[in-house]
């Protein structure tokens, strides 16, 4: 019993020293960390010393519990903490709580080993070996599954590898200029994955810091070279990144005083043009710089320009007189091409509608003086004012006892009888008796859609001598 009390408090004297120490450095480690300060190595203290005694022969298994410990002690003044495999502290001692599963000793060694495995671990991160670091982890975690501290190390080690991967990656892609494009590979996302694990992760909040000012510098050189549109692309992706940042706000109003600069003069230059134009009667295209197209940019610059829209209503006003005087001037094909270009504006459809009636009409009329009518209209069909039968000869013309005319002919739009012609008769004795009565023929104005044109009709006329 005296020798357990012994082996304990020699192994409390040992550890207690040991665990000063080893408490010493992590704290120390940790507050170097928060400084932000770099070192080169990070060495745990040297163990205290610990008288070694030989071991007599036997195998783990025929030693005592206390025998295990004591090679569990030698091994850990020997700095043999986790290897070699089978004859370090933590195995041994993991070996005398199997034989002995409550005893304090070999317990409390196990703990200040553990302790010390960990620190070691804590150590090997602070220097950036996570594969170390996980490997103690491990092997604690493989002796007493669920240690908490050596958990907690092993996620750490992960997470840590894990991140210096996705720096890595990050600065990759900005070198080969992927700030934030293509989706999901690109150095903003690899950042924004960092934040995600450690959202208060100084290197990849400055990386996007960084960013974000690299595509404001882009977005004030694009405004100084007078590239409006590539500037406020840049500012947007640098929104995107961090809106937060106060240079943003400066940024943009100078580039809109500058856009807006820019844009009254291109205002004022298209204005200037398409008055010119309009004057000039190039109201439309296919005229190169017409009136139309440049009150169009115009619009699109300040679609709230009294001018530019006080100044399309004219040009389409003036388009509406182009059509009336072509459709007066028999010009029809130009008239249905302005009236064409007029349907795809925003002119006043009724207008329209009514112009196209008139370019109608014109054309039908046309075709009438071209002697195109189409289809004969029947008699039935006229309203008749004033009708003449045809006299038939005054003589008898050998056994002729009677006759018929076959005429055509054309109602003006006066009601006139114009052109009249034979088209078939029984005899030619009665065709210039039949042609002098159509003549003095007078009919009510045939109407197509509310106005008079040109038909062409024949009636048959009979004679009896």
């Amino acid at each position: 019993m005296a020798t357990a009390v012994r082996t304990e408090s020699g192994l409390f004297e040992s550890f207690g020293l040991a665990a000063l120490f080893v408490v010493a450095g992590v704290f120390g480690t940790a507050a170097f960390m928060q400084t932000g300060a770099q070192q080169d190595q990070l060495s745990l203290p040297a163990l205290p010393g610990m008288a070694t005694r030989p071991v007599a022969g036997g195998t783990d298994s025929e030693l005592g519990g206390n025998g295990l410990i004591g090679l569990a002690e030698d091994a850990f003044a020997a700095g043999n903490i986790l290897s070699p495999a089978g004859a370090n502290a933590l195995h041994f001692y993991q070996l005398a709580l199997e034989q002995v599963p409550g005893d304090e000793a070999a317990w409390k060694g196990l703990q200040q080993t553990i302790e010390y495995a960990v620190s070691s671990g804590e150590a090997a991160l602070f220097q950036n070996r996570w594969d170390d670091a996980e490997a103690i982890a491990t092997q604690v975690l493989t002796v007493v599954p669920g240690e908490e501290s050596a958990r907690a190390l092993r996620l750490r080690a992960i997470q840590e590898r894990d991140i210096e991967a996705l720096i890595t990656a990050a600065r990759d892609h900005e070198a080969a200029g992927r700030i934030d494009g293509p989706r999901g590979f690109n150095a903003v996302s690899s950042y924004r994955k960092v934040l995600r694990r450690v959202p208060d992760h100084r290197a990849a909040a400055a990386g996007l810091a960084s960013l974000a000012q690299r595509l404001l510098a882009s977005a004030q050189t694009a405004a100084l070279a007078g590239e409006a549109e590539s500037a406020q692309a840049f500012l947007r992706r640098a929104r995107g990144i961090d809106e937060t940042l106060p240079e943003l706000e400066l940024v943009e109003a100078s580039l809109t005083n500058r856009v807006v600069d820019e844009r009254n003069r291109d205002l004022a230059q298209l204005l200037t043009s398409a008055a010119t134009a309009l004057s000039a009667e190039r109201l439309m295209p296919p005229a190169e710089g017409n009136a139309f197209d440049l009150y169009e940019e115009a619009l699109a610059l300040d679609p709230a320009s009294e001018a530019a829209q006080r100044g399309q209503a004219l040009t389409i006003s003036a388009l509406f007189n182009r059509v009336r005087a072509q459709i007066e001037e028999s010009k029809l094909f130009e008239a249905d091409s302005t009236l064409t270009f007029l349907s795809r504006t925003d002119a006043d459809p009724s207008r329209i509608a009514e112009l196209q009636a008139d370019l109608l009409y014109a054309e039908r009329l046309a075709a009438a003086r071209r002697g195109e009518f189409g289809d004969l209209v029947s008699l039935s069909d006229l309203e008749v004012i004033r009708r003449t039968a045809p006299e038939p000869p005054k003589k008898r013309i050998g056994n002729l006892q009677e006759g018929w005319v076959e005429v055509l002919f054309t109602v003006g739009i006066d009601g006139r009888v114009l052109n009249p012609e034979v088209a078939d008769s029984s005899d030619t004795v009665f065709e210039r008796s039949a042609l002098s009565a159509i003549r003095s023929w007078r009919f009510k104005p045939y109407l197509v859609d509310g106005r008079p044109l040109p038909i062409r009709s024949g009636i048959r006329f009979s004679f009896q001598i």
